[in-house]
């Protein structure tokens, strides 16, 4: 599922402050805002890219390693993967502030393309920022601002998005890392299993945003954080591929999965996760608890844990 390129959340859904009187006289009161002006994001027509820094030759080795339809330097491509999630990446999008798009995206279905992509990178020299949901609110799909002069490329890993195999005995699945996280739920559930990691960005989030962002859930006090669902990685790097072994435990250190879980991709490209599964809950009961203040509420909560 696709968010909207200016904002968040699927593009037919909306939020009409006329369905909802008493929200802009809220936001004015909590934020000081005195002027009555609403600012809708600029028409995507409107919007002036840079065009691409990325040598013709280079595009047309890309287009020959990972083929021609799967890399693209058209507009629209650039912009959705220009920017995240954040308050401060929403704000430039809807004014149509793009100042350094991806010089192209590749959308990789295999891990092959991902191999070819990463060997050209090392010849040719641009960089590599890989791409799942964007729904990152840290500045990870942007080039750092002491390397804005330099070529990259936006590596999209959605299409790579198969459940490729559930072992229901040990309860570990091998999944790409493209996958979002309804499908993937969808998928385990039919087999009667979950992952039980459930972000606030779940909806428009993949595996591998996860492991690479190393996030948590609601429900990571039961099913735990994804370092801890996590069993095994597999990353192509630029001196080839690492794979660490599915084992239940370890006597040795350090972890190797630990380099890949929460590495925003600076090693290397997740292609491939297994992670630990549960046996889907026979029921769910979901209530809300109310508390007279803060701090009883903070201490209630400390005593749970």
């Amino acid at each position: 599922m696709q968010t909207k390129w200016w904002g968040w959340g699927a593009p037919d859904k909306t939020y009409a402050l006329e369905e909802r009187p008493n929200a802009w006289p809220f936001l004015q009161a909590r934020l000081g805002l005195t002027e009555e002006v609403q600012r809708p994001p600029i028409e995507e027509s409107a919007i002036q890219l840079p065009p691409s820094r990325l040598p013709a030759e280079v595009f047309e080795a890309i287009a020959q390693a990972v083929g021609e339809l799967d890399v693209t330097a058209q507009a629209r491509d650039r912009l959705v993967h220009a920017y995240g999630k954040s308050y401060r990446d929403l704000v430039r999008i809807r004014r149509g502030q793009i100042e350094n798009p991806p010089d192209a995206v590749v959308y990789a279905t295999t891990e092959a393309q991902v191999e070819a992509l990463i060997a050209l990178a090392k010849v040719h020299g641009f960089a590599i920022i890989p791409y799942g949901g964007g729904t990152s609110v840290v500045g990870g799909l942007e080039m750092p601002e002491n390397q804005r002069e330099r070529t990259f490329v936006s590596l999209d890993l959605t299409r790579m998005e198969q459940l490729l195999s559930l072992d229901p005995v040990s309860q570990l699945a091998v999944v790409q890392p493209g996958i979002l996280g309804p499908k993937l739920e969808e998928l385990l559930q039919a087999q009667g299993f979950t992952l039980g990691h459930y972000p606030q960005s779940f909806e428009f989030s993949t595996l591998g945003g996860w492991v690479a962002t190393r996030s948590a859930g609601q429900q990571s006090t039961r099913y735990g954080r994804i370092e801890e669902i996590v069993q095994a990685v597999r990353v192509v790097t630029p001196q080839g591929v690492m794979e660490t072994r599915p084992l239940p435990a370890a006597a040795q250190g350090p972890d190797l999965n630990q380099i890949a879980i929460g590495s925003e991709g600076i090693y290397g490209v997740i292609t491939q996760v297994t992670v630990r599964v549960r046996p889907k809950p026979e029921r769910r009961d979901y209530r809300a608890f109310l508390f007279k203040d803060w701090a009883s509420g903070q201490t209630a909560i400390r005593t749970i844990m």
